[in-house]
């Protein structure tokens, strides 16, 4: 059975790492930005590796995550309820 989806991670895990689902669509980015290379884009439903605390820049809130597929820049509304 699918397990639920869980909230974003908190910014309180630098240098460790937390599972998660994406809620939304999500791109990831070479950067923390929205003018930045795209990598994949992963629809909802993806687990990923979160492996940074958060950054916050103009472009929003960005986690660096990864998955056997795919590592970059993912906008934190990927991961929000």
């Amino acid at each position: 059975m699918p397990q639920a989806p869980r909230a974003a991670p908190t910014g309180s895990m630098l240098g460790s790492t937390e599972a998660t689902t994406l809620i939304h669509d999500g791109v990831v980015r070479a950067s923390p930005t929205d003018h930045a290379q795209i990598i994949a884009s992963l629809p909802a439903g993806t687990a990923v590796t979160v492996a940074s605390a958060a950054i916050h820049n103009k472009s929003g809130d960005w986690y660096f995550v990864k998955n056997a597929s795919v590592t970059g820049w993912i906008n934190v509304l990927a991961l929000q309820p």
